[in-house]
């Protein structure tokens, strides 16, 4: 915890803190739809698959 305050200093002292968590905050955004598209092809992909063999079962 002390290293991400001092961290966070120096970033304040360089004027960078702003731009940092800005950059963290975009990072989280494009996990989070990284995320939600890898589990909406998955359940595209699982619908299409039972669609098609839907005889099968």
């Amino acid at each position: 915890m002390a290293q991400k305050a001092e961290l966070a200093l120096q970033l304040e002292q360089s004027g960078m803190l702003q731009p940092y968590i800005d950059l963290s905050n975009i990072r989280v955004k494009c996990e989070e739809k990284a995320a939600n598209e890898h589990v909406l092809n998955f359940h595209y992909s699982f619908k299409e698959y039972l669609k098609n063999n839907k005889a099968q079962y």
